[in-house]
């Protein structure tokens, strides 16, 4: 009888391509949209206290993106090293792994928690002096950050349900926590039930109480289905071997993520000098483009894997085919976002309670980058093919080209001509950049490594 780590590796190497890819993209592409709404949920009711709350907010999810990212990067350590310890049929090893990637997460967690305790005013000081901004931002952030243990926890402990095969576990705990937020959002925000009425101090308390309701069910959810991990402190010693590899695999995610963060964080404080406006429409956008790129994320981790196992099987044809596949179903939804955003953006913003400047701000802003979602699968699925191939350095390259090295530049020398709207073309002229870098290593992997591997039948 085939074991289930079989029966998966079997389906990576014979399955169709396109039903592969698709099988594996749409439920973590689910998560993540679970996953996006946290901030969305918050920003919708956030809207009704004012642009000026929004702004906060908006302000703030920078540093919020931070901590996730920070704590999910290590995650993918975490997990990479809990599933090759499992593969090598040594529990006890796994075990050890994730009491070390537990430990790790801890400290990071109390970082964030300092900073959120003893800087929080200085961080939004940084992007604004508006007064009533610092204090909505300080209030949110602060309490996001004070407890964060819930997203360090959550993120862990789904990591660990993952690596262990249980990924419907982990819908379970992030649906629950969404629905959580979303429900409590309304309550704390505006005191119903008897809840007293605390604003934009409430939206963080529902953003935790989501996560912390969601991270207790995860590690329950790990204490009654997970049998292959064994979560004893009994002779537990931190073991700086297996620190270092959840560091190794996890830090390059990490940066790859904070690399957006710090382009956010830049861009703040860019269009704070023209108008809190631009602000608050720029977190709307930044929320909405969250979530509607989320399903470039779910294919660029499922193409990953299925491009490192067809490499391994020595497969031209399934890599290749994992690149085509990739490019048409990336393309089938950047063309339907992109479409929303250059011919809807009123419609996207009216949820958010614009007023009529938020409206002639963002519309401009909403079109000229909505239209650059046409450039990103490419980007995104050479990504998939450099991280596949033991090639993630490329994709960092490209990264790092595209948001810092070009768009922050580029939308500091167009700012100097005083007119707002000329700063978003930023975006499209980054994009090509990242594009061009793109297949200059596409083609150069291909050449040097893809094209010598012989083709073998399947798929």
């Amino acid at each position: 009888m085939k074991t289930s780590a079989e029966v998966k590796e079997n389906k990576m190497g014979t399955m169709k391509i396109p039903y592969l890819l698709f099988n594996m993209a749409c439920p973590l592409t689910i998560s993540l949209m679970v996953q996006a709404m946290y901030n969305i949920i918050d920003s919708l009711f956030v809207s009704r206290l004012g642009e000026n709350a929004l702004a906060a907010i908006s302000l703030a999810v920078t540093l919020q993106n931070l901590m996730s990212s920070t704590a999910s990067g290590l995650g993918v350590g975490i997990n990479a090293l809990v599933t090759s310890c499992l593969g090598e049929k040594n529990k006890k090893q796994a075990s050890a792994a994730a009491l070390n990637g537990i430990l790790i997460e801890l400290i990071c967690m109390l970082l964030f928690l300092f900073v959120g305790l003893f800087y929080t005013r200085e961080y939004f000081l940084l992007q604004t002096d508006n007064e009533e901004i610092i204090g909505y931002g300080v209030q949110y952030l602060r309490l996001c950050m004070v407890g964060s243990l819930g997203i360090f926890g959550e993120v862990t402990f789904e990591c660990l349900l993952q690596a262990t095969g249980k990924n419907s576990c982990t819908m379970i705990t992030q649906g629950t926590g969404a629905v959580i937020n979303i429900i409590l959002d309304a309550v704390f925000i505006f005191g119903l039930f008897g809840f007293p009425a605390m604003g934009i101090l409430g939206a963080a308390l529902a953003t935790v109480c989501g996560q912390w309701i969601a991270m207790g069910l995860a590690v329950f959810l790990n204490l009654k289905k997970n049998t292959d991990i064994t979560f004893s402190l009994k002779g537990f010693r931190p073991d700086r071997h297996m620190m270092a590899a959840v560091f190794r695999v996890g830090v390059p995610t990490t940066v790859m993520a904070s690399v957006s963060s710090l382009m956010s964080f830049l861009m703040n404080r860019l269009v704070a000098e023209f108008s809190t406006t631009a602000v608050a429409v720029f977190g709307i956008y930044n929320r909405l483009q969250h979530f509607v790129q989320t399903p470039m994320i779910g294919l660029n981790s499922s193409m990953v894997s299925i491009v490192a196992y067809n490499y391994g099987a020595k497969s031209k044809k399934r890599i290749m085919d994992s690149v085509k596949w990739g490019m048409i179903y990336g393309c089938t939804v950047m063309i339907l976002a992109s479409s929303c955003f250059v011919f809807f953006p009123e419609l996207l913003m009216s949820p958010f309670h614009p007023t009529e400047e938020m409206l002639r701000v963002g519309i401009p802003i909403f079109r000229i980058v909505g239209f650059t979602f046409l450039f990103s699968p490419t980007s995104v699925i050479c990504s998939s093919l450099f991280q596949g191939m033991g090639n993630g350095h490329y994709s960092l390259i490209v990264t790092t080209a595209r948001q810092l090295v070009v768009r922050i530049p580029l939308a500091y020398f167009l700012a100097q001509f005083g007119n707002m709207a000329l700063i978003w073309y930023c975006w499209p002229i980054s994009e090509v950049c990242s594009i061009l870098i793109s297949v200059f290593f596409l083609m150069k992997i291909y050449r040097k490594r893809i094209r010598p591997l012989e083709t073998v039948c399947g798929g």
